[in-house]
C-alpha cells in the first residue's frame, strides 16, 4: 500500500512537473509545433513580408488652409511610390526600423489566453519613411505600422 502511494505520488509530481514546463514554455513563446524558440529576426522578418504585401500604405499627401481657417488634410496611398524589392532591401533602407514592443495600436496588447495558447504572441512595430515621387522629386512621410505575430512566426491578419 504504502508503494502504491508513494508511486501515484511520484506520477503526479511528474505530471504537475510537465505541465508547469508546458505553461511556462509557451508564455515565453516556445513554438511546438516547430519545437523550438523562433528567432527575433524571423519574426520581423514576417511582419515586414506583411507589410510589403499591402505597400504603399495610405499617408498623408497635402495640407490646406481653408478660408474659414480649418486645415483641410488629404490622406491617401501615394501615385508614385518608392517599391522595396523585398525584406533585405527594405532593411536594407530602414536600418532599426522593427523593434517588438509589449503594446500595439490603441494600447493594444495580446492577452493571456491568446499568448498562452499561442494565437497572438508578439507585436512588432514599424517605423519606417514612405517614399514616394511628386512632381518629380522625392518625398518621405513618416509610417509606423503594428503586426500581431504567433509564436511560431506567422502573421496574425486581422
Amino acid at each position: 500500500m504504502l508503494k502504491r502511494t508513494a508511486l501515484l505520488i511520484g506520477v503526479l509530481t511528474m505530471v504537475r512537473a510537465c505541465v508547469v514546463a508546458s505553461v511556462v514554455l509557451a508564455w515565453q513563446g516556445y513554438c511546438f509545433e516547430q519545437r523550438r524558440f523562433v528567432p527575433a529576426q524571423e519574426i520581423e522578418r514576417a511582419a515586414i513580408e506583411s507589410l510589403l504585401a499591402s505597400y504603399p500604405p495610405s499617408v498623408e499627401l497635402a495640407r490646406q488652409r481653408q478660408p474659414d481657417g480649418n486645415l483641410a488634410v488629404t490622406y491617401g496611398p501615394p501615385s508614385h511610390p518608392m517599391m522595396f524589392a523585398g525584406v533585405d532591401h527594405f532593411l536594407a533602407l530602414n536600418p532599426g526600423a522593427c523593434q517588438m514592443v509589449p503594446r500595439g495600436w490603441e494600447g493594444h496588447a495580446p492577452s493571456q489566453v491568446s499568448r498562452l495558447l499561442g494565437t497572438e504572441t508578439f507585436i512588432v512595430r514599424l517605423r519606417y519613411p514612405v517614399r514616394f515621387y511628386e512632381n518629380g522629386r522625392l518625398r518621405a512621410v513618416p509610417d509606423e505600422h503594428f503586426v500581431s505575430v504567433n509564436r511560431c512566426g506567422e502573421v496574425i491578419t486581422p
